[in-house]
Protein backbone atom coordinates (compact mmCIF):
# COMPACT_ATOMS: atom_id res chain seq x y z
CA UNK A 1 0.00 0.00 0.00
CA UNK A 2 1.47 3.74 -0.89
CA UNK A 3 0.52 4.80 2.60
CA UNK A 4 3.09 2.34 4.04
CA UNK A 5 5.79 3.35 2.01
CA UNK A 6 6.16 7.07 3.16
CA UNK A 7 9.08 8.37 3.65
CA UNK A 8 9.58 8.77 7.65
CA UNK A 9 9.95 12.32 7.15
CA UNK A 10 6.25 13.03 5.33
CA UNK A 11 4.28 10.45 8.15
CA UNK A 12 5.83 12.04 11.58
CA UNK A 13 5.85 15.84 11.29
CA UNK A 14 3.73 17.03 13.98
CA UNK A 15 1.00 19.46 11.93
CA UNK A 16 2.34 19.06 8.75
CA UNK A 17 -0.80 19.84 7.21
CA UNK A 18 0.18 21.94 4.05
CA UNK A 19 3.41 20.91 3.86
CA UNK A 20 2.15 17.31 3.38
CA UNK A 21 -0.18 18.37 0.82
CA UNK A 22 2.40 20.29 -1.21
CA UNK A 23 4.76 17.73 -1.28
CA UNK A 24 2.76 14.35 -1.09
CA UNK A 25 1.55 14.59 -5.02
CA UNK A 26 5.31 15.03 -5.74
CA UNK A 27 6.29 11.78 -3.85
CA UNK A 28 3.06 9.88 -4.90
CA UNK A 29 4.03 10.92 -8.64
CA UNK A 30 7.58 9.50 -8.48
CA UNK A 31 6.57 6.48 -6.52
CA UNK A 32 3.96 5.53 -9.09
CA UNK A 33 6.76 6.04 -11.97
CA UNK A 34 9.20 4.42 -10.80
CA UNK A 35 6.79 1.28 -9.53
CA UNK A 36 4.47 1.81 -12.44
CA UNK A 37 4.80 -1.75 -13.56
CA UNK A 38 4.00 -2.72 -9.91
CA UNK A 39 0.87 -0.99 -9.99
CA UNK A 40 -0.50 -1.27 -13.48
CA UNK A 41 0.60 -4.35 -14.51
CA UNK A 42 -2.43 -6.36 -13.02
CA UNK A 43 -4.79 -4.60 -15.72
CA UNK A 44 -1.63 -3.81 -18.71
CA UNK A 45 1.09 -5.93 -20.11
CA UNK A 46 4.46 -4.20 -21.19
CA UNK A 47 3.80 -1.54 -18.60
CA UNK A 48 5.49 1.75 -19.97
CA UNK A 49 6.35 5.27 -18.55
CA UNK A 50 6.04 7.35 -21.55
CA UNK A 51 7.68 11.42 -21.78
CA UNK A 52 6.13 13.31 -23.51
CA UNK A 53 9.41 14.45 -25.61
CA UNK A 54 9.07 10.85 -26.93
CA UNK A 55 5.54 11.68 -28.93
CA UNK A 56 6.60 15.29 -29.39
CA UNK A 57 6.66 15.05 -33.01
CA UNK A 58 3.10 13.18 -33.22
CA UNK A 59 1.52 15.57 -31.18
CA UNK A 60 2.79 18.40 -33.44
CA UNK A 61 0.52 16.48 -36.46
CA UNK A 62 -2.32 16.61 -34.88
CA UNK A 63 -2.99 19.29 -31.72
CA UNK A 64 -1.88 23.18 -31.68
CA UNK A 65 0.79 24.82 -29.64
CA UNK A 66 -1.82 25.62 -26.81
CA UNK A 67 -3.08 21.73 -26.51
CA UNK A 68 0.58 20.75 -26.59
CA UNK A 69 1.04 22.96 -23.66
CA UNK A 70 -1.87 21.60 -21.76
CA UNK A 71 -0.41 17.84 -22.51
CA UNK A 72 2.82 18.58 -21.07
CA UNK A 73 0.89 19.39 -17.75
CA UNK A 74 0.02 15.72 -17.29
CA UNK A 75 1.72 14.38 -14.28
CA UNK A 76 2.25 11.09 -15.46
CA UNK A 77 1.75 9.00 -18.88
CA UNK A 78 2.02 5.00 -19.17
CA UNK A 79 0.86 2.77 -22.40
CA UNK A 80 1.08 -0.82 -22.09
CA UNK A 81 -1.23 -3.11 -23.52
CA UNK A 82 -4.56 -5.30 -22.58
CA UNK A 83 -4.10 -8.65 -20.95
CA UNK A 84 -6.83 -10.44 -23.47
CA UNK A 85 -7.01 -7.84 -26.09
CA UNK A 86 -2.92 -8.29 -27.34
CA UNK A 87 -2.67 -5.58 -30.26
CA UNK A 88 -4.91 -3.14 -28.19
CA UNK A 89 -2.82 -0.26 -26.79
CA UNK A 90 -3.70 1.63 -23.48
CA UNK A 91 -2.57 4.88 -22.34
CA UNK A 92 -3.18 6.11 -18.46
CA UNK A 93 -3.21 9.92 -18.45
CA UNK A 94 -2.64 10.33 -14.33
CA UNK A 95 -3.32 13.72 -12.38
CA UNK A 96 -1.79 13.36 -9.16
CA UNK A 97 -3.30 15.32 -6.10
CA UNK A 98 -2.90 14.99 -2.20
CA UNK A 99 -7.01 15.00 -2.60
CA UNK A 100 -8.34 14.11 -5.39
CA UNK A 101 -11.45 16.56 -6.12
CA UNK A 102 -13.85 17.28 -9.49
CA UNK A 103 -10.85 19.84 -10.85
CA UNK A 104 -7.95 16.81 -10.83
CA UNK A 105 -10.96 14.48 -12.28
CA UNK A 106 -12.16 17.36 -15.05
CA UNK A 107 -7.79 17.96 -15.61
CA UNK A 108 -7.38 14.41 -16.00
CA UNK A 109 -10.62 14.06 -18.71
CA UNK A 110 -9.18 16.80 -20.78
CA UNK A 111 -5.79 15.72 -20.88
CA UNK A 112 -7.05 12.30 -22.37
CA UNK A 113 -9.18 14.03 -24.46
CA UNK A 114 -6.64 15.77 -26.21
CA UNK A 115 -4.72 12.64 -26.51
CA UNK A 116 -7.68 10.63 -27.74
CA UNK A 117 -7.97 13.10 -30.24
CA UNK A 118 -4.29 11.97 -31.38
CA UNK A 119 -5.45 8.83 -32.11
CA UNK A 120 -4.36 6.68 -28.58
CA UNK A 121 -7.24 4.96 -26.62
CA UNK A 122 -6.68 6.82 -23.36
CA UNK A 123 -8.07 6.50 -19.90
CA UNK A 124 -8.31 9.43 -17.52
CA UNK A 125 -6.35 8.44 -14.05
CA UNK A 126 -6.30 10.70 -11.05
CA UNK A 127 -4.05 9.19 -7.98
CA UNK A 128 -3.94 10.59 -4.66
CA UNK A 129 -4.36 9.64 -0.85
CA UNK A 130 -7.76 10.78 -0.15
CA UNK A 131 -10.78 11.97 -2.05
CA UNK A 132 -13.31 14.51 -1.85
CA UNK A 133 -16.96 13.19 -2.11
CA UNK A 134 -17.24 15.75 -5.91
CA UNK A 135 -14.45 14.45 -7.08
CA UNK A 136 -15.73 10.29 -6.17
CA UNK A 137 -19.33 11.43 -7.70
CA UNK A 138 -17.57 12.46 -10.87
CA UNK A 139 -15.30 10.76 -11.65
CA UNK A 140 -17.86 7.54 -11.43
CA UNK A 141 -20.35 9.66 -13.33
CA UNK A 142 -17.49 9.76 -16.43
CA UNK A 143 -15.46 6.91 -15.99
CA UNK A 144 -12.12 7.92 -14.51
CA UNK A 145 -10.00 5.26 -13.17
CA UNK A 146 -8.98 5.89 -9.28
CA UNK A 147 -6.14 4.82 -7.87
CA UNK A 148 -6.47 5.91 -4.05
CA UNK A 149 -4.47 4.33 -1.30
CA UNK A 150 -3.59 0.93 -3.21
CA UNK A 151 -7.46 1.26 -4.06
CA UNK A 152 -8.61 0.64 -7.70
CA UNK A 153 -12.19 1.66 -8.67
CA UNK A 154 -13.80 2.26 -12.26
CA UNK A 155 -11.27 0.39 -14.28
CA UNK A 156 -13.74 -0.92 -16.01
CA UNK A 157 -16.08 1.25 -16.88
CA UNK A 158 -12.78 3.58 -17.80
CA UNK A 159 -11.56 0.81 -20.55
CA UNK A 160 -15.03 -0.09 -21.80
CA UNK A 161 -15.26 3.99 -22.41
CA UNK A 162 -11.54 4.16 -24.09
CA UNK A 163 -12.10 1.09 -26.22
CA UNK A 164 -15.60 2.70 -27.83
CA UNK A 165 -13.65 5.99 -28.71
Amino acid sequence: MIKDSFPEWLKIQPGLGLQRDKWFPIYLEQHLRDRAYAHFSYRLKGVKVVSISDIEDTLESYLSDEEIGEITEVNLLIRGYHHQLDAVEIWLAIEVSAVIDRHDVERAERRAGLLRKVGYRVIPTVAGQDMTTGGESLAAERAVFVVQNGRKQHWDAALARALSV
